[in-house]
């Protein structure tokens, strides 16, 4: 992929995020907290497991899009040749712990980010053996999301703007 072609996609998927964190606060707001996610959580009711996929979905999209993002511009730093060795001998960190290494996110955000990403595989593949405690984690994960994405936006923001600087028309 061009250096453009990723400049792009990055944009695309900026716009999808700011597009699904809409979402994802309006299905939330359907909920009065945790409990009552957990109790919908395990439920058979085809209304219920609506209202469950209501949060799925842009969860499951911010996180998938912010991952996409981070590969893409870590992408564009190899090819630049400008991605500095961050990896520790031994050691095979995943994207979001590479990012931090690079500086684009702190470690403690990264660290935050690898458990949402978690429960995005959690709720993503696993409703039925999963007990309703875990409904519970996985909506409590998505508040944190909400919560991160500003501040997560904006690390990630200055690594795409000294990857791609915004053009002077």
């Amino acid at each position: 992929m061009t250096a453009s072609g990723r400049e792009q996609k990055v944009a695309a998927r900026l716009r999808e995020i700011a597009r699904d964190r809409g979402a994802l606060r309006n299905a939330l707001d359907r909920f009065a907290g945790a409990a009552d996610f957990a109790s919908v959580w395990a439920s058979d009711d085809p209304d219920e497991i609506n209202r469950r996929d209501q949060v799925e979905r842009p969860y499951e999209r911010i996180v998938n899009d912010l991952q996409e993002i981070l590969d893409l511009c870590e992408s564009e730093e190899i090819e630049r040749g400008i991605a500095a060795e961050t990896t520790p001998p031994g050691d095979e960190p995943g994207r979001w712990r590479r990012a931090a290494l690079r500086g684009h996110l702190s470690h403690a955000q990264a660290e935050r980010w690898q458990a949402i990403a978690q429960g995005r595989q959690r709720l993503a593949h696993h409703y039925a053996d999963l007990p309703s405690q875990h409904g519970a984690e996985i909506f409590e994960r998505a508040v944190e999301m909400l919560s991160e994405l500003p501040r997560a936006i904006t690390r990630i923001g200055r690594w795409i703007e000294s990857l791609w600087p915004a053009r002077a028309s």
